[in-house]
């Protein structure tokens, strides 16, 4: 079991998040790469460990996140890819600001950038399961199809 921190934008105090209770911060940065590696440097603060997850990977079950928090116990950096190119989440031992840099976000090779830079950091990566997200047109249809309880029309 492991806390969740919702990380909002533009911040924590917007109304659309008041309907969760759960912790919230605001998302700090110019960019997502940024945005992700500050979150990760300030839950790393207090813990030995942070995942962060995209809001738009539903298939990021429960069984997926106790994975990824298995994994990263043994590994500095775990990931899990998306079919697009991307990844759905990243899980981190330490904050390296290097990772998030320099990358065109959205792109189809975002993974393969940051598991390139993971290696010449000397970082080691477990690689999960890949998942899809929620990015393009024919990505609602899916998601309307897989969970329709959760999309309203």
């Amino acid at each position: 079991m492991a806390p969740a921190i919702l990380c909002c934008h533009p911040h924590a105090g917007h109304p659309q998040f008041r309907q969760w209770e759960l912790e919230k911060w605001s998302q700090e940065g110019s960019d997502l790469g940024e945005r992700m590696w500050r979150a990760a440097a300030r839950a790393l603060e207090t813990a030995e460990g942070v995942v962060i997850v995209g809001s738009d990977c539903p298939a990021c079950d429960a069984a997926y996140l106790e994975t990824a928090l298995k994994e990263l116990r043994r590994n500095e950096v775990v990931i899990g890819p998306a079919e697009d190119g991307g990844y759905v989440l990243i899980g981190l031992q330490r904050a390296e600001r290097r990772l998030f840099e320099e990358i065109s976000w959205g792109g189809a090779d975002v993974l393969e950038k940051t598991l390139r830079r993971a290696e010449r950091l000397g970082l080691g990566v477990k690689r999960l399961a890949t998942r899809w997200d929620v990015d393009r047109p024919e990505d609602l249809a899916r998601l309307r199809r897989s969970f329709p309880a959760i999309v309203s029309e």
